[in-house]
């Protein structure tokens, strides 16, 4: 956030609030100063060695494997036994010390930094700041096997741009408005390809065709690992910025570490031992950098509790399952927090949407699955010596139904805002397998397991924005499976007794449709249009199937591939960032085969500050507006919208659908009606000339990708 954003969100704060935070941060930001030299004299490695946790284990056999997953990872294993990555928009490349990147919009840097370790770790002392060149290359020669080819993690390997692991994290900068892109670097050591691979270990052990020796997989994993933790101490260079990105990286090795054992596959017990204390680091790190306010918290902090709950969950200690009930308190409040009644994410983007779903029904399932002796253990714990940001949980645990194990801890509220989730993802799911993009798109993932390709392709490339996965994972939470989903069988795995299913809460139809239309007649004719899109073929004008989420704002019709969205958001609850949030009040999206028009998601953020906020201006979207009447205002940063005014929705009908803008400007009226031979959008103001619906921007599909 910038330091406008804090100041906005002081302003709304009681004094004894913010004095208590600025006495809370001058004493974070004492022990950082104390933890950065201390990292810079002696070294940032712990050191700890905790065990693992015996129960942390998922059983997965070949045959739970859906057979195009097989056929995916027998294409990417390939790529990534290459150490090629497809990220982002990067296309399949080897992001290799002094790597020549092709550029990115207009920008490339020259290949620089240092060359790539030697096999005893020469040269290590090039990558990592003197004090822990020690302990990175005792790391490092657990490197196992001829060939391997180092990777450099610290690279964006679209511009070329490269941070440095010799600087602690705290010093480095994120560059803005220069090309360089701080998101592909934390993508890739998201780690979030590790998974895959022990899936491919799984395949290959069973004798599934055209795949490698089970211990290739195990080897590579191993060697991966060992590089990444050698070359990026803790809390030096671009991977140790984010709390939200070490979370989830933790949760990925978690989960490698779930599989691998689940199968009998485990990792050299040298390096096991390195990658449990590694796990306990990233924990450590998390807890004490969370992104945790008293407003505006966001998917971050959600990804740092998801993140604590799988790593905590794979390892044993009193530190541990300290950590891990808090984990869990804090995920189980913040879920309720983040997702409004009708399910929807409250920062109004459906990919975030996504990402903060998945976040929250992974880590709990692992929450179901622990046992009535697992939480007495944790349940002992005492509060921290040094306080957690965000408190620690009064125990014992709230228990919501006559159960004595995880299960009992989720509340049915929580429970109907899941399936809510799950909904919405499933009403913006198109029959081309790519959803309706509100608000901001990263392509951001808790766990990529079941990787959805683009047919027609030369190289695999993903499609990020099929939800399926993630519906599917919804539908086994709820005793629902899914076999043709990894998502689904994980889900499944972690604990067999779904829940019930809670009843969807009906929205009745209202509004007028007629005294709608006759206020649009009345209008000046400079302050009206309407547009008429046929079909082809006709439909019967009430055959739509329909979904309202009045919180979140939008309204879906759909009809076999033809897809109709309508955005009509009110005021977001006090507390909601609005860092990813676009103008796009009223507007519509629609797919009616050769009439299309879609919202163009975001394609890019620090890179261009211009095309970040083309992207999600009104001029992107088909949104009715009053010419020379801004609805929002972006100011100086990136990641705030100050939004104006909101819309209400008047009208939700089986053939209908309404929604106005209105404030000391006049108003706005948009006007979507269905007949039996086209869709029909009436746009109208009150108080001046409608403005221009402007030509629709290439659409993204995904982050970086057009």
């Amino acid at each position: 956030m910038d330091l406008g954003g804090y100041i906005r969100q002081a302003r709304r704060l009681p004094l004894k609030v913010i004095l208590r935070k600025a006495a809370r941060l001058a004493v974070r930001t004492g022990r950082a100063r104390l933890q950065l030299a201390s990292d810079v004299a002696k070294g940032s490695y712990s050191g700890k060695t905790p065990g693992l946790n015996p129960a942390a284990r998922i059983a997965i056999v070949a045959a739970d494997i859906p057979a195009d997953l097989v056929d995916t990872l027998r294409t990417l294993s390939g790529h990534y036994l290459e150490h090629r990555f497809d990220l982002l928009g990067s296309g399949w490349v080897r992001p290799a010390y002094r790597f020549e990147a092709p550029g990115f919009l207009g920008r490339r840097y020259a290949p620089g930094g240092p060359a790539a370790p030697g096999k005893a770790g020469a040269g290590l002392e090039a990558v990592v700041n003197r004090s822990n060149v020690p302990r990175a290359s005792e790391i490092w020669s657990l490197i196992a096997g001829p060939g391997y080819k180092p990777v450099d993690w610290q690279l964006d390997f679209r511009s070329g741009y490269r941070w440095s692991a010799q600087t602690p994290s705290l010093r480095l900068s994120i560059p803005t408005d220069a090309g360089a892109d701080v998101k592909v670097p934390w993508e890739l050591a998201r780690l979030q390809h590790l998974p895959q691979l022990a899936l491919c270990a799984i395949l290959a052990n069973a004798g599934a065709a055209g795949f490698a020796p089970a211990a290739r997989y195990v080897a590579e994993i191993s060697n991966q690992l060992a590089d990444f933790l050698a070359t990026n101490p803790p809390r030096f260079g671009v991977n140790w910025i984010g709390a939200m990105d070490v979370a989830i990286r933790a949760a990925n090795i978690a989960l490698t570490l779930a599989l691998l054992r689940g199968a009998g596959l485990e990792l050299p017990a040298a390096i096991c031992a390195v990658v449990a204390g590694s796990l306990d680091e990233h924990a450590r790190h998390v807890i004490e950098h969370l992104d945790y306010s008293e407003t505006g918290r966001s998917n971050h902090y959600l990804a740092n509790l998801g993140g604590l709950v799988w790593s905590n969950w794979a390892l044993v200690g009193d530190e541990v399952e300290r950590r891990l009930v808090f984990a869990v308190a804090a995920l189980l409040n913040e879920a309720e927090l983040q997702f409004l009644s009708d399910g929807g994410n409250y920062e109004g983007s459906t990919n975030y949407h996504r990402l903060s779903g998945e976040t929250v029904l992974f880590s709990l399932a692992v929450i179901a699955s622990l046992t009535e002796s697992a939480l007495s253990r944790m349940e002992r714990m005492d509060a921290p010596r040094n306080a957690w940001r965000g408190g620690f949980p009064v125990l014992p645990l709230p228990r919501h139904r006559d159960v004595r194990d995880g299960r009992g801890l989720i509340a049915p509220a929580l429970l109907s805002k899941v399936a809510g989730a799950v909904r919405l993802s499933r009403a913006v799911q198109g029959q081309d397998h790519t959803i309706v993009q509100i608000g901001d798109t990263d392509s951001g993932r808790f766990f990529k397991l079941h990787p959805a390709l683009i047919p027609g392709q030369q190289e695999p490339v993903e499609n990020t924005l099929d939800h399926r996965g993630f519906i599917a994972a919804g539908g086994a939470f709820f005793g629902v499976p899914d076999s043709a989903t990894f998502d689904a069988m994980l889900v499944t795995r972690l604990f067999r007794n779904g829940f019930a299913i809670p009843p969807e809460a009906p929205i009745d139809d209202f509004g007028d449709i007629d005294v709608l239309l006759a206020q649009w007649d009345a209008a000046p004719e400079e302050a009206r249009r309407v547009r008429r899109l046929p079909f082809s073929p006709s439909l019967a004008a009430r055959s739509w199937a329909r979904a309202a989420f009045p919180d979140f704002g939008l309204y879906v019709f759909r009809n076999k591939d033809r897809l109709v969205a309508f955005r009509c958001a009110g005021a977001p609850p006090p507390n909601a960032p609005r860092g990813h949030r676009h103008d796009d009040n009223l507007a519509i999206e629609y797919r009616l085969g050769p009439q299309d028009r879609r919202d163009p998601g975001s394609y890019v953020y620090t890179p261009d500050a211009n095309l970040r906020n083309r992207y999600r201006s009104a001029q992107a979207h088909d949104v009715p507006r009053l010419r020379g009447v801004p609805l929002t205002r972006f100011g100086d940063p990136l990641f705030d919208l100050d939004e104006i005014a909101h819309a209400r929705c008047l009208c939700w009908r089986a053939d209908a659908v309404a929604g106005e803008v209105s404030g000391p400007f006049g108003s706005i009226l948009r006007i979507v009606r269905f007949t039996s031979d086209a869709l029909e959008i009436y746009d109208c103001t009150a108080g001046g000339t409608l403005e221009e619906i402007s030509a629709a921007e290439p659409v993204a599909r995904g982050y970086g990708r057009l």
